[in-house]
């Protein structure tokens, strides 16, 4: 990729940026004759506008219905709220979890559907369905 070859010191440092390179005859510090180098569009001395990113687009998923403090995956919950339920079913995969805790939270609003690929995705599924029995 070209870069600028202007010297810009008295080191004999050259610019190299890579932007809006063009080929022009420059004369410099160790030359009399004008040669053709590859000069930026900032050493040339023509003004542009400041580059600006654009603003990310807005997020579109919802929060976490769970904890509400982070955005919810694509299984319905955060993260965090869906490693407790993997944590209760790999600890206790016999019982439900206790009301009011994240897990039983998290149990409730589970997207079923991406549950079944998670590691512990049967025992999440058998315990929903427990839980929508009651």
């Amino acid at each position: 990729m070209p870069q600028c070859e202007l010297v810009i010191d008295s080191r004999g440092r050259k610019c190299g940026r890579r932007t809006d390179v063009e080929r022009i005859r420059v004369r410099g510090p160790g030359f009399t004759v004008a040669e053709t180098r590859l000069v930026c569009g900032r050493c040339r001395g023509e003004e542009r506008a400041p580059l600006v990113a654009p603003e990310p687009p807005p997020t579109t998923r919802p929060p976490c219905p769970v904890c509400a403090r982070r955005t919810a995956s694509k299984t319905g919950v955060c993260y965090a709220c869906r490693m407790a339920l993997v944590f209760h079913c790999r600890t206790y995969p016999d019982r439900l979890p206790s009301e009011g805790t994240l897990s039983r939270q998290a149990l409730a609003h589970i997207n079923i559907f991406r549950a079944e690929e998670l590691k512990q995705g049967p025992i999440i599924l058998r315990m929903r369905r427990q839980l929508d029995a009651l």
